[in-house]
């Protein structure tokens, strides 16, 4: 009986395989999905065809941030069922989801591409400038403080260290120089 039902699984499992073979091989490649979420973004199914691929993608990016937002000020806002929340007792979490997706739909449909593009260069500009100038002021910092005092508050900086000083002083003006070129350039 046990041998039975072994070859009867293995029949099944071979006609199973079998017949998803076409399905597996008739699959939508990352490619082409990709190309469909970016065509939703571009707004082609509204025959709004902006040509701008990466405005379409900001645009997404755009409309998730929003329904983050929004969904989170309105589950801080509803109720939980437990006479929890401050502002709207009768909102629940599903019905703050609905309300968030319509509210960052109806903001990033009707969100021109040209700011979508200024947003993203200015959101840009604005990370770059930090992670560029975060080392530079905490070299600064750490130029200020090292070498440090001793017990009796007297500074322990000899030649070695102001030599020190002066050559990462210099490779930080050599980097300070790079940085006003390159961001002339961007602007």
């Amino acid at each position: 009986m046990k041998r039975s039902r072994w070859v009867l699984s293995l029949v099944l499992f071979s006609l199973l395989s079998l017949v998803s073979i076409p399905s597996v091989l008739a699959a939508p490649s990352i490619g082409s999905i990709w190309d469909t979420i970016l065509r939703a973004g571009a707004l082609e199914f509204l025959g709004v065809s902006s040509g701008y691929m990466v405005g379409a993608f900001i645009r997404i990016l755009v409309w998730i941030l929003i329904f983050t937002v929004f969904f989170a000020v309105l589950s801080a806002m509803g109720g939980d069922g437990k006479g929890g929340g401050w502002g709207f007792k009768w909102l629940k979490k599903n019905q703050a989801i609905v309300v968030a997706a319509v509210l960052a739909t109806i903001s990033a449909v009707a969100m021109p591409v040209n700011v979508l593009l200024a947003i993203s260069a200015g959101w840009a500009t604005a990370v770059s400038l930090i992670l560029l100038g975060l080392p530079v002021v905490g070299i600064g910092y750490f130029l200020m403080k090292w070498p440090g005092k001793d017990e009796k508050g007297n500074n322990l900086e000899d030649r070695g260290t102001l030599f020190m000083k002066v050559v990462i002083c210099a490779l930080l003006l050599w980097i300070l120089g790079a940085m006003q070129y390159h961001i002339g350039v961007i602007v």
